[in-house]
């Protein structure tokens, strides 16, 4: 450290508990960097934006860090979470293959990322990129695959409430359907079931949408996913009734 300049190192926890009455003091551009910046080294590989409040102070993660445990991204609506998730990931992979090519070892990153996307928002955001791929529930459009998930991992009380199957005539339908697929019978649905199953699907999430009042189906972005969702209807009924 020279002579006349300061530098400061943030640290979790407080020695001693503030007082009511004692003065709060706003801290300066030197600290707020010591705050914003990550101080290690290893906490500086990748780079996820600045900050203005800091003279556009850099904002670094660790990525084995952040992937390591439970991760929020919060804001406003239209704020940019899902392209910050979009970019953490992209960014982290890109950091994980320049690493590999240093370390003069296999080119090909061992990452896995497994991203649910009710709503599409991610459905083109890694096309650039090789070995990812795309599941869609029907109707299934190239480049999208049918995904396949076996009848044993779940028992039937969890399959019951992930279908939200109705105890009256649903529940009993649906372990039936779980018994004949463990034992190896294949079924074939009519197409009044399907459309019915379509529908009731469709009809759940619209029921939450007005609940949800204006908010649901007026206020963006979900007027777009609103609209979205009638044209989907459309689709599965298409395709459906074929």
């Amino acid at each position: 450290m020279e002579k006349g300049t300061y530098s400061y190192r943030l640290e979790r926890g407080v020695s001693a508990f503030p007082s009511v009455g004692d003065p709060a003091s706003l801290p300066t551009e030197t600290q707020l960097r010591s705050i914003i910046e990550a101080p290690d080294v290893a906490d500086q590989r990748v780079t996820i934006g600045t900050s203005p409040l800091t003279s556009s102070a850099r904002v670094t993660v660790d990525p084995n860090k952040v992937f390591g445990r439970h991760l929020a991204v919060l804001g406003n609506t239209g704020s940019g979470k899902s392209c910050t998730v979009a970019g953490l990931i992209r960014w982290s992979l890109a950091e994980a293959k320049e690493a590999c090519v240093k370390s003069q070892k296999n080119n090909q990153v061992n990452a896995r990322f497994i991203v649910l996307d009710p709503n599409g928002e991610y459905g083109s955001a890694f096309d650039d990129l090789t070995s990812v791929r795309h599941f869609r529930v029907p109707p299934c459009e190239a480049p999208f695959k049918d995904p396949v998930l076996p009848a044993w991992m779940w028992n039937s009380h969890e399959w019951c409430a992930l279908t939200r199957a109705a105890p009256g005539i649903q529940r009993p339908l649906l372990l039936q359907a779980l018994r004949d697929m463990r034992a190896g019978t294949e079924l074939k649905e009519s197409t009044e079931r399907q459309c019915c199953r379509y529908l009731r699907s469709h009809q759940f999430s619209l029921e939450n949408r007005v609940v949800r009042g204006l908010d649901g189906y007026a206020a963006f972005p979900e007027s777009n996913n609103c609209g979205l969702q009638f044209a989907n209807i459309a689709e599965d009924t298409k395709e459906v009734c074929k």
